[in-house]
């Protein structure tokens, strides 16, 4: 009798296993449906990622040795937390877009209205603008003073105006050209690579020049509290992007995809920080330079790093 009661029980375990598993999959195929009424794209997981990855990364890797620098070791310990942060807040930033059922936000500023109304919209667009207009400034520098760099004294040899000015025009293309950020995922994952690139020459050259140069003395600090808002400061910056987050997740298929493919992003760009901030600060100390290809010596190394980060700019 308690056998018979132990394979009744099993048969009615295995019937509300399958009709549980069957209401999961129907759930799933009604998400499914609903993404299609907000209009996403037809972008895969890589989309997202690739676009994370160029946008978050490419600053960071070419400040963080320098914040290092300026603040100390503590940095390693402030540069998880923001990662932590970083990705929390991405994955919450993606969610208050649907906080009204049946409705998709757009972006940051309608966040900011639907959270505060007037005053909501007016803060989140200034922080927008700022960073739409600060990034590409920055951006402008950095390619600008590549460029004077590595054609100085060459018949290509422009003034550094000049190929601000070039720059900015070039720059303008992509955006013309392409409408959605599926259709830069090629352009993205080129970035992506620039950068691992430009880490791996700071990995390799930073150490081993501070091998081949022991006579000169190299100080490092567990914290300087001095520098240390300067140091804070340039950390937060590296993880900057947020503002794309809705544009990179409208563009999946899947968006449930999303909070996946922002964790890896972030996740491969802080081991791009720590490949770099961690060696380059311990090869050149407080002498290091931002960006960090700067403090390296002269060669084939340099060059390749500025060239690669000149193209992921771009």
């Amino acid at each position: 009798m308690s056998q018979e009661r132990d394979i009744i029980s099993e048969t009615k375990s295995i019937k509300f296993n399958d009709d549980e598993q069957d209401s999961f999959d129907q759930v799933e195929e009604e998400c499914v449906l609903d993404d299609d009424k907000f209009g996403h794209g037809d972008g895969s997981f890589f989309t997202a990622y690739f676009n994370v990855v160029c946008v978050v990364a490419g600053t960071g890797t070419l400040g963080l040795p320098k914040a290092f620098a300026e603040g100390g070791w503590l940095g390693i310990l402030i540069l998880i937390l923001a990662y932590a942060m970083s990705v929390y807040s991405g994955i919450v930033l993606i969610r208050c877009l649907y906080y009204k059922p049946g409705k998709r936000l757009h972006d940051i500023k309608e966040i900011g209205t639907a959270a505060f109304t007037w005053p909501g919209y007016i803060i989140a667009s200034v922080f927008h603008f700022m960073n739409l207009f600060g990034c590409p400034a920055l951006y402008l520098v950095l390619a600008s003073s590549n460029m004077t760099y590595l054609l100085r004294g060459t018949a290509g040899e422009l003034n550094y105006k000049i190929w601000t000015i070039i720059w900015g025009a070039f720059l303008l293309i992509p955006s013309l050209i392409m409408k959605t950020l599926k259709e830069v995922t090629g352009i993205a994952a080129i970035g992506a690579i620039c950068t691992m690139m430009a880490v791996f020459v700071v990995l390799i050259q930073g150490p081993m020049f501070r091998n081949s140069h022991p006579e000169i003395a190299i100080e490092h600090d567990s914290v300087i509290w001095t520098g240390f808002p300067l140091s804070l400061s340039t950390i937060a910056f590296s993880f900057g992007g947020n503002n794309t987050y809705p544009h990179a997740e409208h563009a999946l298929k899947k968006p449930h995809q999303w909070k996946w493919a922002v964790t890896a992003g972030l996740s491969t760009c802080v081991t791009l920080y720590f490949m770099t901030a961690v060696p380059g600060y311990w090869a050149f100390g407080t002498t290091t330079q931002s960006p960090i290809y700067n403090s390296l010596p002269d060669g084939a190394g340099k060059m390749l790093s500025m060239i690669v980060m000149t193209i992921h700019i771009w």
